[in-house]
């Protein structure tokens, strides 16, 4: 009697959209820039002005995943992008970041906490080694893994979070190609 309405299949795990979503990118600005006046402020008075400053780190990190997996899950989930595009893709918004952060920080350590630490008599805050130790600190730090495990005293310590988001993002595409089916 009356006719059946045609259902379209539902998907086991709904893949997730791609839009821009303005609010978030800024809130994740904002904590990235709390977490750099965290680092600054603390390295010019060795005092905090916030004992929460992590928490600046962990926000970042979750709107940055929430972000990551909503523009790309959908195009690696359905085999839309390589390995390589989402490399390029990612290093492309990281790297340049975290070069500049490293030559800011170094220039940091040479102009100011160098000469600071060298009236105290105290080592200097960053020993970038000698010989094949500066090459092989070099290599390691355009690599972004020298943050991650204590190999070496990175040249900047407060990278390890793009380091870490670098490690997070290739294991991110790994785990949605091996595991999300549509």
């Amino acid at each position: 009697m009356f006719a059946r309405k045609a259902t379209l299949p539902v998907l086991a795990f709904p893949v997730t959209g791609q839009g821009y979503i303005a609010a978030l990118e800024g809130w994740r600005g904002v904590m990235a820039l709390f977490v750099a006046s965290y680092h600054l402020y603390s390295l010019f008075t060795n005092q905090q002005f916030s004992t929460y400053g992590y928490l600046g780190v962990d926000f970042f990190f979750i709107l940055s995943g929430f972000i990551i997996a909503r523009q790309y899950e959908a195009d690696i989930a359905t085999r839309r992008i390589s390995f390589r595009q989402f490399t390029v893709r990612r290093l492309a918004r990281l790297y340049p970041m975290y070069i500049f952060s490293t030559i800011v920080f170094i220039i940091i350590n040479a102009k100011i906490l160098a000469p600071r630490l060298l009236e105290l008599h105290m080592a200097p805050a960053v020993y970038y080694g000698k010989g094949p130790q500066v090459v092989w600190n070099l290599v390691q730090q355009a690599l972004m893994i020298s943050n991650i495990g204590g190999m070496i005293a990175p040249w900047n310590g407060a990278a390890w979070s793009i380091s870490v988001e670098w490690v997070v993002n290739v294991l991110f595409f790994i785990l949605t190609l091996g595991f999300r089916r549509v």
